[in-house]
């Protein structure tokens, strides 16, 4: 199986070093190694996929880095899954007790944070890799299959901090693999896409509507670097302010505090042309058409369409 090692959630460079092609014997005693720190960001990060090469992929960090995002990822060689305080390790024990898998606890595992609940995390071993395409059309069934769960945790290009505690917590720790089948993803229905917006050639949002985006938008918790910049440059292209970038951004963990880090990716020169429609995807994918619905969107006993009536019916692939 392949995997890639990241140094930290703003790493956005695939680095060939960093690319392991290993058996899941051995990915499993690799993930069965804990790490002792203060802080969880002073662990490394793995991605269960593997990365086109330079020759391959279609988009590059402006140092000619292939960049870690869905766009280049070629397989997904497991399934990981992020169960963050809303499910007890031994409801997943038997839930999942037919499928062989890894799990292990993460740094907020029975931490005060958390309410002392359990935190932990899973990579299914699968039949075979699967390409990003199979992966995406069967992501709402496999989110399904797994039930409660952080609902970023199957989002593309996502990475995932390594075993680690911190030293008061140590005894708390879990580790645990579980023998039995490879999960066949490709015995899951591939899944209708919600219609999506077109990413281009669509009348301009009204200002109301781009005030709805924006509103979900700040309900954002968890976000992806390269989501997060792909963000900014959709709303610098759609006409929002820095500040409302900043606003958004504010409300995302990852990027919370990070002022400085907001004004160089909005003032970017070499920041690419992302439409508006990027921004109404990704909060449909995250939160359901029903989030960007507006008050008059449907008047009673009308037969007009207003705007965001029209664009909900046209379904385009995302971008």
């Amino acid at each position: 199986m392949h995997f890639t090692v990241v140094n930290s959630v703003f790493d956005n460079k695939i680095i060939n070093k960093n690319k392991i092609n290993c058996s899941w014997e051995n990915f499993v005693k690799m993930l069965s190694k804990p790490t002792i720190v203060q802080h969880k960001d002073d662990v490394k990060l793995i991605s269960p996929v593997e990365y086109y090469s330079e020759n391959e992929a279609s988009d590059f960090t402006d140092d000619g880095f292939v960049r870690r995002c869905s766009d280049n990822i070629k397989f997904y060689h497991a399934i990981p899954v992020d169960i963050d305080a809303q499910m007890s390790i031994e409801t997943a024990k038997e839930r999942f007790k037919k499928y062989e898998y890894v799990l292990y606890s993460t740094f907020s595992h029975k931490t005060a944070k958390k309410d002392f609940k359990d935190c932990f995390r899973i990579f299914f071993k699968i039949v075979e890799p699967v390409s990003n395409a199979d992966f995406m059309c069967r992501r709402e069934a496999l989110q399904k299959f797994i039930g409660e769960h952080d609902k970023s945790t199957l989002a593309c290009s996502r990475s995932f901090y390594l075993w680690s505690c911190s030293q008061e917590n140590r005894d708390h720790a879990v580790f645990y693999h579980n023998l039995g089948d490879d999960l066949d993803v490709l015995l899951f229905e591939p899944t209708v896409e919600i219609p999506y917006v077109p990413d281009t050639n669509y009348e301009p949002p009204t200002p109301e509507f781009k005030e709805k985006v924006l509103e979900q938008l700040c309900r954002l918790r968890i976000i992806d670097y390269d989501d997060w910049w792909k963000i900014g440059s959709a709303m610098r292209e759609s006409g929002y302010t820095l500040g409302e970038f900043e606003q958004v951004s504010r409300m995302i963990r990852s990027h919370r505090l990070d002022t400085m880090k907001c004004k160089s990716q909005w003032n970017c020169s070499k920041r690419k042309h992302i439409p508006f429609g990027y921004l109404v995807n990704l909060l449909v994918d995250r939160f359901g058409a029903g989030c960007l619905k507006m008050d008059n969107d449907i008047p009673k006993n009308s037969t007009l369409k207003t705007p965001y009536e029209r664009l909900k019916n046209i379904k385009l692939t995302k971008f």
